[in-house]
């Protein structure tokens, strides 16, 4: 009998002597095959987009084998991110795990087990496969600087006199390499800055940073950044900005019907050291100096590179525009930012303005309008049905005002009968998601308005 700890094939031949006649009868070759793991599943390296993945693993045995997948020491399950399949040809078995979802949640050591339940001249038992090793990898992007609405700035990574450039990748695995490269001259060309590559197995993090000892104004420019996992890259861009004088990043305006704290922030680079900063506030005569006690005020936080200041919007003689300016200490000129405003007003919509009844073919356009926080997206409805735009007749655009006001207008640019409806519109606010709806307002296009004349005749009027 074959056991699961055989690991090669077993011939055998049957032998029947038979005395009486002095003979000797072979029977032919019987071959049994073990079970074993003929091909152990591939290590690969993988970023999100390379969806679906397949690790695949080839088993041994005279009989169909089933096959089972884990993920480190974890039995993996049908789901909508992973499935399994299984073909048998002949003595050889062939299982594959899919990944039809790519993500952080997908990096780990995955493995097969061959399992054979005892039959004939088989105990059951199982063979394992050794593990491979799926590493997913992906840039990280959180060195951006953001708005107040989580926009990214455009291309804002650094903006620097002598500072680094630093890039991340994270992944389950160390990069083999990190290349930098200037979009449009050489690494000689911009000052020959060294690069130095890190990895931290808790965080999972590739680290590189390319680094200057006196930054040179040639070295302003776009910067690509490449990790290399194998044949497998991901890269990610940086610009570096080599200011003269001082550059200024300035505070965004917020938009609030909440009363949680708010920060304004202001980057700044300057070519020399500043002596002084300072926030103005337009309700407060003269600079904000010393913050504590004042009204609406937490704290100014400052930085060599960054001055934020904190608001509380619930204050209601809080200051409603804000600038930030810099002195240097060598030269002694101000520097000043562009304004930025706090609007602090609850969410209003009033009732689509209502042109009443039109003839068909008249242009016509009905407004909504809001007031407070910004807006995420705007629809319009025709009773319980979204209005959609059609090119040439039918459309709407969303204006934005400085102080918080929106509006949007719906536009009939040829209208027909089928357009007559009670017309509302719908808001989604930025902050909270919350949606607003507005009150009906009716527009119709009869096919004909009808038109009455009046004759007066020896006194009687006739229709």
């Amino acid at each position: 009998m074959l056991t699961s700890t055989d690991t090669s094939d077993k011939t055998y031949t049957c032998v029947v002597t038979d005395s009486y006649l002095s003979a000797t009868y072979t029977s032919s070759v019987a071959t049994l095959t073990a079970l074993a793991i003929k091909t152990n599943p591939t290590s690969v390296t993988v970023v999100s987009t390379d969806a679906p993945v397949t690790i695949t693993c080839v088993a041994t045995a005279d009989s169909s084998l089933t096959i089972s997948w884990y993920k480190g020491s974890t039995a993996l399950t049908s789901s909508n991110s992973q499935s399994f399949s299984t073909e048998t040809s002949g003595t050889e078995t062939t299982g594959k795990v899919i990944l039809s979802v790519i993500n952080k949640d997908s990096a780990g050591d995955y493995y097969c087990k061959a399992n054979y339940a005892q039959n004939g001249d088989f105990n059951g038992g199982s063979f394992t496969s050794s593990s491979a090793t799926v590493a997913v990898i992906s840039i990280v992007e959180d060195y951006l600087l953001y708005d107040n609405q989580m926009n990214k700035l455009p291309l804002y990574a650094q903006i620097t006199k002598e500072r680094d450039l630093t890039c991340v990748a994270i992944g389950n695995v160390e990069a083999d390499s990190v290349t930098w490269e200037h979009s449009m001259a050489s690494m000689a060309d911009v000052g020959n800055p060294t690069s130095t590559k890190t990895y931290s197995s808790t965080t999972k993090k590739t680290t590189s940073t390319l680094s200057w000892t006196n930054t040179p104004q040639a070295a302003s420019g776009l910067y690509t950044c490449t990790f290399a996992y194998g044949a497998k890259q991901v890269e990610t861009e940086r610009l570096l900005e080599v200011v003269s004088g001082v550059k200024m990043l300035p505070p965004e305006s917020i938009y609030v019907s909440s009363s949680s704290m708010v920060t304004f922030t202001c980057h700044f680079v300057l070519e020399e050291s500043f002596y002084s900063s300072e926030w103005y506030g337009s309700k407060w005569s003269g600079t904000l100096t010393s913050l504590d006690g004042k009204p609406g005020y937490q704290k100014q936080l400052d930085t060599s590179s960054a001055s934020e200041l904190i608001v509380d919007p619930t204050v209601t003689d809080v200051f409603d525009t804000y600038v930030f300016y810099i002195r240097t200490a060598h030269s002694g000129t101000k520097y000043y930012s562009d304004p930025a405003h706090l609007y602090l007003r609850e969410f209003q919509m009033d009732t689509p303005s209502s042109p009443g009844t039109k003839a068909v073919g008249t242009a016509q356009t009905m407004a909504c309008h809001f007031y407070g926080d910004l807006t995420n997206s705007i629809k319009w409805f025709n009773g319980a049905s979204e209005v959609e735009q059609v090119s040439g007749k039918l459309s709407y655009s969303t204006t934005v005002w400085d102080g918080g006001m929106q509006s949007s207008t719906l536009i009939f640019d040829s209208p027909s009968s089928s357009d007559s409806g009670s017309y509302m519109c719908q808001a989604v606010v930025t902050h909270g998601a919350t949606t607003y709806i507005s009150a009906n307002a009716y527009l119709g296009f009869p096919e004909s308005i009808p038109r009455v004349s009046c004759t007066r005749w020896w006194g009687q009027a006739s229709l």
